[in-house]
C-alpha cells in the first residue's frame, strides 16, 4: 500500500486500483474508489468542489473494504453514512 500526499496530481496517472480522498480546506469531503484515478478526478472536477486529493493504492479485491473503513473513519459530508 502506498500513501501519496495531497496535491500530487502528477503521480495520479500512475495509480492503479485505489481509494481516493477529496479535500476542501484540508477537510475530507468525499471518499471513493477507482481503477483509473485521472479519469475519475476529471469527472469529479465537474461535479464536486475540492481543492486537493490523496489516494491509497490497493488490490482490486480490497477496494470495497478499504473504502468503507475510510468512510466510517472520516465521515465525509459527500458520502452517505454506512
Amino acid at each position: 500500500m502506498i500513501i501519496i500526499p495531497k496535491s500530487k496530481k502528477e503521480l495520479a496517472a500512475d495509480a492503479d486500483a485505489c481509494v481516493y480522498f477529496l479535500y476542501l480546506n484540508d477537510e475530507v469531503v468525499y471518499i471513493g474508489q477507482t481503477a483509473n484515478l485521472v479519469v475519475r478526478l476529471s469527472g469529479h472536477s465537474k461535479q464536486r468542489e475540492f481543492d486537493s486529493f490523496s489516494f491509497i493504492t490497493t488490490e482490486i479485491d480490497d477496494l470495497n473494504d478499504l473504502e468503507a473503513l475510510s468512510i466510517v473513519e472520516h465521515k465525509p459530508v459527500g458520502n452517505k453514512t454506512l
